[in-house]
């Protein structure tokens, strides 16, 4: 940063608009020379959430802008701004973004070290001397360019202007001030912000109002009409006020005009057909006309699009003056003409293959109509952006040309090699495709990969793997010894080894064998000097480097790696991954708006693309957190998104994603109507639609056994159930799916005349049940010899009186001395009951569960053995108020990457997983632990706090005595092998337990690394 501006002075409505709420508008408070490490050398500037310093950061040798929050009653709302922004800003890498090194807190004054800009803001610098409007136009356009990498990155700045545009003396340009941004969402309406009282005294001519220190909205003069309105702001209102904006830059005057909030708004609403355009240059009239429109849907789909249309001006523009120059000139601009027609012109040097050897209408006869459409489109698309790149800035020139090569190069390496196979999906080579636009920047990426024999053979490969995808799942997958044979020649290229490395990965079968491609792919990568080949390879790595459930910091740094190497090779297909991986931090950390947002952005752009098959899988994501989410508008969005997205499945012949849709709209239906009227319409779809895997993944085995009454009789026809895990409801054994990820092994049998039965393939650790209509049999652990005895059930019948409780869809669960292998659940009810059927008659534990997605609370009440309903039973949420910071330390100097804490009630003596697992029917409390940085870790636990310790928070813990465990994870929870080795030796398994009183607000629970069982 620089700097700051008196932004607009003598012009309120261009400053930005707030509401009452948490920053002072006093002079900054002094924190003396220094803060923390850094050196304060001299106030850039200040404003109303804080002040910006010139430091030194001695560690690093280098100068940062220091932006410090001020201190006030407020200063919590302050706070959580400030740290927004820092995270918004972190999340972008980008040269017109300015760059955030570090936020932190020291000495009580919490901070934000940024990089520190040596020039000035975008406005100070259009009023320091006359600009062209070419100059304007160029300054804008990189200003876009950091708009647009936010946008992908799922953020909206809100309040974008050019006091909040900085200008380096070099003339680089960066966005900054992302104190409002964050994802789509629906705004409050502007007025609805201010207080009663202001709006009451506020005169057509008094502006007091909107310069109320609060929580920032955005600059009135540049918000898009939406943000007046309260309705949703996405990336289109910035686009708006970067039309604005522009605007002013080239006339002098704002395109909408009042000296007051009600004249501006007015002025807004009657839309663009009622401006002026007179002093707008012609070229840039109709860019600006439509990026200014009303309705949000009628301007550019995008800041891309946008930026793409000022550019088209600003090249029309540079061609005319020189035909002004003379005739000589002429005969250039002539040539320039035809060129952009497609045709060489005598001034751009040849390419180093000719596009008609790779794509032409010989070659299109002998390739599979499903290649056709995307090679056609890349070839068009290569035609054009080597006519633009022959009209480039000499010096630029040769670097986007040589990327055009290497465009070519690899699609005719895609052509050949997916051509060799059959049936293989036209969207799939259009993913392994570069898009010829990311050469046409100052900076293309390097494209190394030839067009040779094991380059086609690599991608021959990668067809075969993916044509088996696309398959029904019983399919069996290719065989890898083709492609590890390929990868072992001593003598195979670089680039093409990595991708017959990442075919290797998708065909083989054991996690340990596809982890080891990818690795090896990553490292064989940075021989290739290709940075596609590294991008697809650094995203693929991703997952395998996840602390899973909740991705920690090696995770995070994985997505890090990712994204910077997307950014060289920016096309919408390699960003998506990118971005899906953070929104599933911010899911984990249930930011759902944000998450949900970001997801939904990308199956749009990914549709729009042509990526349908991949916006379809984007969608399932999208349903699946908006189930994991549990609330009844979240049920109805997923019931939406199938709508939507299910004949999409069906158009591009996808039956897999068509069946995981109709899946996910069963169990959206399920948990939305259960319950009610629609329950057994519902559950009889899931039932339909579950479909048996023939073979059963990890470790298996054989059981078999009897059913008998409780005489003692055989029973005939009873269904038998086994499965790793088992819920059921009033109506009997519910097929649980992990949604489109794959299901927990369930095996259903039904018994012979004599009672017996036998499942050839059974989970090795998890429960087994048999029913008879409303009958059923206690639970059992799965073993190779059982007898299950069916009889009678009961039913438990109560209220749940929530207290308002809104943000998740609690339900009740009856829980037996074999744990979360089996569960009887019953929603709540919208009046707060419950009723509960099908529980067994032995004595159980009744909770009431709150699910959050890394994090469960049961609040159980034990209940007697018997055969009598219960009914009228209370059970009551837990408000005790107590908060519990649990610290998990490393008992060894090796890291523990990721733990699962759970609290017990009451003194428990548990050392370890079997003995953990039967306690749970006393109900718990369940979270995964995470990395926090210093800073990042509650004042209560900051005493105790170590560098490397996880740390989870636990709200309205029991107020007695309670017990807590700690579990460390093994990383490989991708790995179902081992974790099916794990689920059969429990009781090798250490849990790490104390017990403490109800006075106790922090505790650290040494824990040892969990045992890996090979």
């Amino acid at each position: 940063m620089t700097r700051m501006a008196e932004a607009g002075k003598g012009d309120e409505l261009a400053q930005t608009a707030t509401a009452p709420g948490s920053a002072p508008s006093g002079a900054a408070q002094p924190i003396g020379d220094s803060l923390g490490r850094y050196k304060l050398e001299r106030m850039l500037g200040e404003g109303g959430m804080g002040v910006v310093h010139c430091a030194f950061d001695p560690d690093l040798e280098r100068r940062v802008a220091l932006k410090v929050l001020r201190r006030s009653d407020g200063a919590d709302d302050a706070r959580q701004r400030l740290l927004r922004e820092a995270r918004a800003m972190a999340r972008l890498t980008h040269p017109n973004v300015v760059a955030v090194h570090e936020v932190g807190t020291a000495g009580d004054r919490d901070f934000v070290a940024m990089e520190l800009i040596d020039g000035e803001t975008l406005a100070d610098w259009l009023k320091s001397a006359k600009r062209s409007p070419r100059e304007i136009t160029h300054a804008f356009i990189a200003a876009g360019r950091g708009l647009a990498a936010a946008h992908n990155a799922g953020l909206v700045h809100r309040d974008f202007k050019p006091h909040n545009v900085l200008r380096a003396r070099n003339g680089r340009v960066v966005v900054t001030d992302f104190g409002l941004a964050r994802g789509v969402e629906a705004a409050i309406s502007f007025e609805a912000t201010m207080k009663p009282s202001q709006l009451a005294d506020a005169t057509p001519s008094s502006l007091s109002g909107i310069t109320a220190t609060g929580s920032v909205l955005g600059t009135p003069a540049y918000m898009a009409p939406e943000q007046w309105d309260g309705g949703i702001v996405g990336p289109a209102a910035d686009q708006f006020a970067f039309c604005v904006a522009l605007w002013e830059a080239l006339t002098g005057e704002r395109p909408f005009k009042g000296q007051t909030l009600d004249e501006l708004k007015r002025d807004v609403q009657r839309g663009v057909e009622a401006l002026d355009v007179s002093r707008v240059p012609r070229r840039l009239r109709a860019p600006l006309r439509r990026g200014l429109q009303r309705d949000p849907a009628k301007r550019y789909p995008n800041m891309d699009a946008l930026l793409a249309a000022l550019e088209r001006a600003d090249r029309s523009a540079s061609l005319w003056s020189i035909a002004w120059r003379g005739a000589a000139v002429l005969a250039t601009l002539a040539f320039l003409i035809v060129h952009e027609r497609g045709k060489a012109a005598p001034s751009c040097e040849p390419p180093a293959a000719e596009l008609g050897s790779v794509w032409s209408p010989a070659i299109a006869q002998v390739t599979p109509s499903a290649l056709a459409p995307p090679f056609d489109k890349l070839a068009s698309r290569w035609s054009l952006a080597r006519a633009t790149a022959c009209t480039a800035d000499p010096m630029t020139r040769p670097t986007q040309l040589r990327c055009l090569d290497g465009v070519l190069a690899r699609f005719s390496a895609v052509r050949q090699g997916f051509s060799r196979v059959a049936g293989v999906d036209g969207e799939d080579a259009m993913a392994e495709l570069v898009d010829p636009t990311v050469c046409l920047t100052p900076a293309p990426p390097r494209l190394g990969l030839a067009a040779t024999p094991d380059a086609a053979k690599a991608f021959e490969l990668l067809a075969v793997a993916s044509a088996a995808a696309h398959k029904d799942d019983d399919a069996p997958k290719p065989p890898p010894a083709q492609a590890q044979a390929f990868v072992d020649r001593t003598d195979v290229e670089p680039c093409a080894r990595v991708i017959g490395l990442r075919a290797l990965g998708e065909t083989s079968l054991d996690f340990q064998a596809r982890r080891n491609a990818i690795n090896e792919a990553v490292q064989s990568g940075e021989q290739c000097e290709d940075d596609r080949v590294r991008a697809e390879t650094l995203i693929e790595s991703m997952p395998y480097q996840f602390e899973l459930p909740v991705i920690g910091p090696r995770g995070q740094q994985a997505i890090k790696r990712a994204a910077a190497a997307v950014a060289r090779v920016s096309q919408v297909d390699l960003r998506a991954h990118v971005e899906l991986a953070r929104a599933m931090v911010e899911a984990q950390q249930e930011h759902w708006a944000d998450a949900l947002g970001v997801v939904h952005r990308l199956t749009e752009s990914l549709d729009a693309e042509g990526f349908h098959d991949s916006a379809v899988k984007f969608a399932l994501e999208e349903i699946d957190w908006n189930l994991a989410r549990s609330r009844q508008e979240n049920y109805a969005a997923a019931r939406t998104l199938v709508a939507k997205w299910l004949p999409v499945a069906r158009a591009i012949h996808d039956d897999k994603h068509a069946h995981e849709l109709e899946q996910e709209d069963a169990y959206a239906r399920y948990a939305a109507d259960v319950g009610n009227a629609d329950t057994a319409a519902a559950r009889a779809a899931i039932v339909r639609l579950w479909r048996q895997a023939p073979h059963l993944q990890g470790p298996h085995i054989r059981v078999e056994g009897d059913v008998v009454d409780t005489h003692g009789k055989p029973v005939a026809n009873a269904v038998v159930a086994a499965s790793s895990r088992l819920n059921a409801d009033s109506a009997g054994v519910l097929p649980i799916v992990n949604l489109h990820r794959g299901d927990f092994g369930l095996r259903e049998v039904t018994t012979d005349a004599g009672g017996h039965f036998a499942i050839e393939e059974a989970p090795i650790y998890g429960a087994i049940i048999a029913q008879l209509g409303e009958l059923r049999s206690t639970p059992q652990r799965i073993a190779a010899k059982v007898k299950l005895v069916v009889g009678p059930t009961r039913t438990i019948s109560g209220t749940v009186p929530l207290g308002g409780m809104t943000n998740t869809e609690p339900s009740v669960i009856a829980m037996t001395e074999i744990g979360d292998a089996y569960m009887v659940m019953a929603p709540v009810r919208a009046d707060s009951t419950f009723e509960l059927a099908g529980a067994p008659t032995t004595k159980f534990g009744i909770a009431l569960a709150i699910d959050g997605i890394a994090s469960t609370s049961m609040r159980a009440t034990p209940i007697a053995a018997g055969t009598e309903p219960i009914k009228n039973l209370v059970l009551k949420p837990s408000t005790s108020g107590r908060t519990l910071d649990v610290l998990v330390r490393s008992t060894v100097s090796a890291p523990i990457n990721t733990a699962q804490i759970v609290i017990l009630p009451g003194h428990e003596h548990i050392t370890n997983v079997a003995q953990l697992d039967k306690s749970l029917n006393a109900g718990m409390s369940v979270a995964f632990a995470r990395h926090v940085a210093g800073e990042g870790v509650p004042r209560p636990a900051l005493d105790q706090y170590k560098p490397g310790d996880l740390w989870a928070r636990f709200t309205n813990v029991d107020a007695g005595d309670v017990t807590v465990c700690s579990l460390a994870l093994v990383d490989d929870l991708m790995d179902t092998e081992a974790m099916h080795k794990l689920q059969a030796h429990f009781d090798e398994i250490e849990a790490s337990c104390k017990t403490i009183g109800g006075d106790v607000q922090v505790i650290v629970v040494p824990t040892a690394p969990m045992k890996r069982m090979d």
